[in-house]
C-alpha cells in the first residue's frame, strides 16, 4: 500500500477501507479473490440494491445508483443514494449477510460519507443538508422483502473533520500503520508469498 500517498495515483475507497481495517501495509488482495466477488456478489449485491432504491422511490425519494465520488486521489462509486428535499441518504450494500460484518465495511461507507459530503454538499454551500448514512445487510438467506438490517453510521460535523484529518494524512504519507506484516483473517485474501505467517496462517 506504499502508493496510497503517491501524487496522482488513484486509489478506490473500498481498497483503502480494508487498508484501515487489516492494520498490515504489506497486504495486497489477490486477483483470485478479486475474480471471486465479482462473479459471486455482484449479482446479488445488485438485486438487492434495487430493492432498497424502490423502497426509497415509493417513499418520494429520488435515487442514484453507483455514484461516482472523490477526494484527491481517493475515488469510488456510492452503491445507493437517494434525497428528498434536504435529506440525503447514502448507503453501502453489502451482499453478505449481517453476522459477516467487519470494520473495512464501516471504514468505507465513513470514507464514503466525507467523499459525498465534499463534492454535493461542501463544495455546493448545501449545507442545509442532513446527511445520513447506512450499511444494508441481509439477515437470512431468503428473498422475503423484511430481510435486509440497515445500520445506521452518525454523521456530524465532528465526525467529518475526522475523517479529512484522517485522509489528509493518509494521502501526505503519514504512517498511520505499522510497516511489519500484521497476521489477520485477511491473509486468506492476500497473494504476498514473502509473508513470514504465509504457513501458519494459509495453509494450517
Amino acid at each position: 500500500m506504499k502508493d496510497i500517498g503517491r501524487r496522482n495515483h488513484k486509489i478506490g475507497a473500498k481498497q483503502l477501507a480494508m487498508f484501515l481495517d487489516v492494520r498490515c501495509n504489506k497486504f495486497r488482495m489477490s486477483e483470485e479473490f478479486k475474480n471471486y466477488l465479482r462473479s459471486h456478489r455482484e449479482p446479488k449485491h445488485d438485486e438487492l440494491v434495487e430493492r432498497l432504491a424502490e423502497f426509497f422511490r415509493n417513499e418520494g425519494y429520488s435515487c442514484r445508483i453507483e455514484l461516482p465520488v472523490e477526494y484527491r486521489n481517493i475515488q469510488g462509486r456510492i452503491d445507493l443514494v437517494c434525497e428528498k428535499d434536504n435529506d440525503v441518504v447514502i448507503i453501502e450494500v453489502k451482499s453478505a449477510k449481517l453476522i459477516n460484518f467487519c470494520l473495512s465495511d464501516l471504514f468505507q461507507l465513513a470514507i464514503y460519507s466525507f467523499l459525498y459530503f465534499h463534492k454535493f454538499i461542501e463544495a455546493h454551500s448545501n449545507l442545509g443538508k442532513e446527511l445520513r448514512a447506512y450499511i444494508a445487510y441481509k439477515l437470512l438467506e431468503t428473498q422475503a422483502s423484511n430481510n435486509i438490517i440497515m445500520l445506521e453510521l452518525e454523521i456530524n460535523e465532528e465526525f467529518l473533520q475526522f475523517m479529512k484529518n484522517l485522509l489528509d494524512k493518509i494521502l501526505d504519507g503519514e504512517k498511520i500503520v505499522t510497516e511489519a506484516f500484521v497476521p489477520g483473517y485477511y491473509c486468506r485474501f492476500c497473494d504476498r508469498d514473502d509473508c513470514p505467517f504465509l504457513g501458519g496462517i494459509i495453509n494450517g
